[in-house]
C-alpha cells in the first residue's frame, strides 16, 4: 500500500486536489478521521531498533502516540506545494462502512530512544514545510 503522502501528492500535481473519504460517523466531520501517522525514517529506526535486541522480540503495533487527521495531513501537502488545500470528500465505500480505522496510539518510540517530532516537518519532494497547525 502507498502513502496517502505520496498519493495525495500526485493527485495535487495532476488534478489540483485531493479525494478523502467522507466520514461516515457522525462523531467525526469528513476529513476528521484519524490516525496516528508515522514518517518512514521512525518505522525504519524502530525496526532496527528491535534488530539490534533479539531479546525483545513479539508482534507490535507502534506510533507515535498522538492521532491526527486526514485534513491536517493533507493541508501539509498542498502547503509544500505553496498551493491552497483543495479537498473533496467523496462517499465512503459500503464495503469500507463501520470497519475503517480510525486512530491507532500505541507509542513508538520507548522513552529515551531518540528525540524526533514526527508531526515537525512534512517531507515531500522538492522540500519539507512545518506540519504543526499556521
Amino acid at each position: 500500500m502507498r502513502s496517502m503522502v505520496c498519493k495525495g501528492y500526485e493527485q495535487i500535481v495532476a488534478n489540483g486536489l485531493v479525494k478523502l473519504f467522507a466520514s461516515d460517523r457522525p462523531q467525526y466531520p469528513d476529513g476528521g478521521q484519524q490516525r496516528d501517522f508515522v514518517y518512514v525514517k521512525d518505522a525504519v529506526d524502530m525496526t532496527l531498533w528491535f534488530a539490534d535486541k533479539p531479546e525483545i522480540n513479539g508482534i507490535f503495533n507502534v506510533g507515535t502516540g498522538q492521532a491526527n487527521d486526514w485534513n491536517r495531513l493533507i493541508t501539509a501537502i498542498f502547503r509544500a506545494l505553496d498551493r491552497e488545500p483543495n479537498i473533496r470528500y467523496v462517499p465512503m465505500p459500503e464495503h469500507l462502512k463501520g470497519k475503517y480505522q480510525y486512530t491507532c496510539r500505541i507509542i513508538w518510540p520507548p522513552a529515551g530512544i531518540w528525540n524526533h517530532d514526527p508531526w515537525g516537518e512534512a517531507h515531500l519532494p522538492g522540500g519539507s514545510v512545518p506540519f504543526g497547525d499556521g
